[in-house]
């Protein structure tokens, strides 16, 4: 599509009608139908990297359809310590069979608490894991970015300000649609985070 920005997509419309949102038994279908849509590149689900021999059957869909594997979304409570030792496990399976297959970003949900505002303690224990999986990351060439929501982005973005005070380092990859759902002005967010902006998600 692009000469310059690589234009991808994600199989969320695939993974709505799936069991568990599970898209690997329909992997073929997505590369196929993405590469007659004329995308430049896919960015998958974690979950399809997680099943063995996950990597080579990504990486043979790929080549055969001469489509990269941009990236993956990833996602669990990461503001939850009780369920920092899975979201963890998750990444160390995910993260190096995404650089495996040539990915390059991970967009993260720090996933919503539901009914109630993360506190400050919750918010910190969702930094220090990003911390570490944004080290892991880095470890095998592969950017973490922030993928919003709307509960993200509510309350003067809240959450992300909250995010950005404790990594100043931490990219984001801002979904536009949720960020005018919980009325932020997109094109206003990108001026104001360019910096950080590495990924965009378009709907």
């Amino acid at each position: 599509m692009s000469k310059s920005t690589p234009v991808g997509a994600h199989p969320w419309a695939y993974a709505a009608s799936q069991p568990k949102y599970d898209i690997y038994p329909i992997l073929d279908q997505i590369f196929a139908d993405f590469k007659r849509g004329g995308f430049d590149g896919v960015e998958l689900m974690h979950t399809a990297f997680h099943p063995d021999g996950a990597a080579e059957r990504i990486a043979e869909l790929s080549k055969q359809h001469g489509l990269p594997v941009l990236g993956t979304s990833f996602g669990g409570k990461l503001w939850d310590r009780a369920a920092h030792a899975e979201v963890m496990a998750s990444a160390e399976k995910v993260i190096p069979r995404l650089a495996q297959v040539g990915g390059r970003t991970l967009g993260t949900s720090t996933g919503p608490k539901p009914g109630a505002k993360k506190t400050p303690e919750e918010l910190d224990a969702q930094a220090e894991l990003l911390r570490k999986i944004m080290k892991l990351g880095a470890d095998h060439g592969v950017v973490l970015n922030l993928h919003n929501h709307t509960y993200e982005a509510l309350d003067n973005e809240y959450e992300i300000r909250n995010m950005i005070e404790r990594l100043p380092d931490v990219k984001l990859g801002p979904d536009l649609n949720w960020l005018l759902r919980a009325g932020v002005e997109p094109l206003d967010f990108v001026r104001r985070h360019g910096r950080r902006v590495v990924f965009l998600h378009l709907r």
